[in-house]
């Protein structure tokens, strides 16, 4: 992975996991306290990792995540209601087709 710049834009998305997680590249940088297991940062300084960036990198899949599920929690009912009209009568992909065919077909939406 190349190392994102500003030149790339304001918004930088990286592939983590397979999943792109964006953030603000522009944004300010903060110093945080945290506390951690001593072990973990004098391991990551032997092998020389920069613990921001690791620490940056993992909190916005972290994020990622939880908005992601979140998304899903306040869209449940439409997700239902869209499953149940997909099982019912096929989504637009299927036209032309007999009743009953490419149901179950990925045609679904599951989160």
């Amino acid at each position: 992975m190349t190392e994102p710049s500003p030149e790339d834009g304001a918004r930088v998305n990286l592939e983590r996991r397979g999943h792109p997680v964006s953030y603000d590249w522009s944004a300010p940088r903060k110093g945080a306290n945290l506390s951690v297991n001593s072990d973990f940062p004098a391991r990551a300084r032997a092998l020389n990792i920069n613990l921001s960036r690791a620490f940056e990198e993992r909190l916005a899949e972290v994020v990622r995540q939880a908005e992601r599920e979140r998304w899903v929690k306040e869209n449940q009912a439409a997700i239902e209601d869209y499953n149940a009209r997909v099982a019912e009568s096929g989504n637009f992909g299927d036209t032309g087709k007999g009743k009953g065919e490419g149901e179950g077909k990925g045609t679904e939406f599951y989160p």
